[in-house]
């Protein structure tokens, strides 16, 4: 019994010890796929990435992936697909992770219009939506327009990363200040006063500090009359770190003794507007950003993840559907409704009468409009972005299958 105690201990710590390790974090992929927007999200990582030989995940050439169509068709997996799909599984993490980081941090950092301030392709944002609708798309569209730009999401993994540390410099002054007035009898609420005066008027700041030192200088350092002057400048002078924290936040210029050149050293500003280019060009380089900025300018309600999920074919009716849409006999039996409906005079004929009469269509623009109008046709039966999202991967197969294009 007390082996077994000792056993059943050790085993609870080892699965509480696992549940911590990043393998263990991601959503499963079961998960994932019962979730109609990250199971959207999870099948565009499948096409804009793909698994080298080497097991590094980088940026795909084309955006048709085997796996993602073996996923939607319901085939066994291999256990090497198995594999990659764990692997793809951390990808959706990765990006969903620096979506809500990011949006998180311009939250504590200023806010969207701040943001804007520092950027002007954030900017651009907010004069076409405003404030509050751009933050919408933020926080519930950021990954999504991320994946589209793979080496974007990666860029601005790196600048909240060099923010985090700026801000962890930040907070690590801030303490040395907190410090040094409590060592020197100042309260906090005083110190904090004079550094909310120095942005304003720094002559006025620095006149209130000496005040504020020379007030709370101890009975013994008074009784040292003639070290008065000399103890409260070296006071202020510690208590000053005015120019420390410009630094962090604007960067600084400083001259490198082993390259002999100037070198500059961002601050929080330079990366926070980093964030907003990249932010602001992924949104207005890539088709879902625009159309979301269409449909905000246009006065239409940005669509939440709770209420978009009510929009949403599920995975399940979408593997059905990519099933349907890649079958001949199913495409062939749309494409014979369609053309009958299409042309008088063909709506008794037979299949490969039907067939025959299209083939003997001598405009071949009359014929490309046909094709583009049964394609429309099918898309309008469906909805949902994770269709949209679908049908990018289907009518090129759509093409072959029917009309070897």
């Amino acid at each position: 019994m007390v082996i077994e105690s000792f056993k059943g201990q050790h085993q609870q710590k080892k699965i509480e010890e696992y549940k911590k390790t990043a393998e263990a974090t991601p959503s499963t992929v079961e998960e994932i796929l019962k979730d109609k927007s990250s199971a959207e999200l999870f099948l565009k990582i499948l096409s804009r990435y793909e698994i080298g030989k080497d097991g590094q995940m980088t940026a795909r050439e084309t955006g048709d992936n085997p796996l993602a169509q073996k996923i939607l068709k319901g085939e066994t997996l291999e256990e090497n697909e198995l594999n990659q799909l764990i692997e793809y599984q951390k990808k959706i993490k990765e990006i969903t992770d620096s979506s809500k980081e990011t949006f998180d941090l311009i939250k504590k950092e200023g806010g969207v219009e701040y943001l804007a301030s520092l950027s002007p392709e954030f900017s651009k944002i907010i004069q076409l939506v405003g404030p509050a609708k751009a933050s919408q798309l933020l926080e519930n569209y950021l990954a999504s327009v991320l994946v589209e730009q793979p080496e974007k999401s990666e860029n601005l993994a790196q600048q909240i990363k060099n923010v985090n540390e700026k801000r962890q410099e930040l907070k690590e002054l801030d303490q040395e200040i907190t410090k040094l007035a409590k060592q020197y009898g100042i309260p906090e609420e005083e110190i904090k006063k004079f550094y909310e005066l120095a942005p304003i008027n720094y002559t006025e700041a620095w006149r209130y500090l000496k005040q504020v030192v020379d007030k709370h200088r101890s009975w013994f350092d008074k009784i040292l009359l003639w070290r008065k002057n000399e103890i409260i400048e070296e006071r202020m002078i510690k208590l000053n770190k005015v120019n420390d924290i410009k630094k962090l936040l604007e960067g600084t210029v400083r001259f490198n003794t082993e390259s002999r050149k100037l070198e500059k050293i961002n601050g929080i500003n330079q990366y926070i507007e980093e964030i907003g280019k990249i932010i602001g060009s992924a949104f207005l380089e890539t088709n879902e950003g625009r159309e979301l900025l269409i449909k905000a300018v246009g006065g239409k309600e940005i669509p939440t993840e709770k209420s978009k999920e009510a929009l949403e074919i599920s995975f399940q009716e979408a593997g059905k559907e990519y099933q349907n849409l890649t079958n001949k006999e199913y495409l062939e039996e749309e494409w014979y409704k369609f053309l009958k409906q299409a042309r008088k005079g063909w709506e008794s004929m037979t299949y490969e009468q039907v067939k025959n009469e299209f083939d003997k269509i001598e405009n071949q623009q009359e014929k490309e409009n046909l094709k583009s109008q049964f394609k429309e046709s099918l898309k309008k039966k469906r909805k949902g972005s994770l269709f949209n999202f679908l049908w990018s991967l289907l009518e090129n197969k759509i093409n072959t299958i029917l009309w070897n294009q």
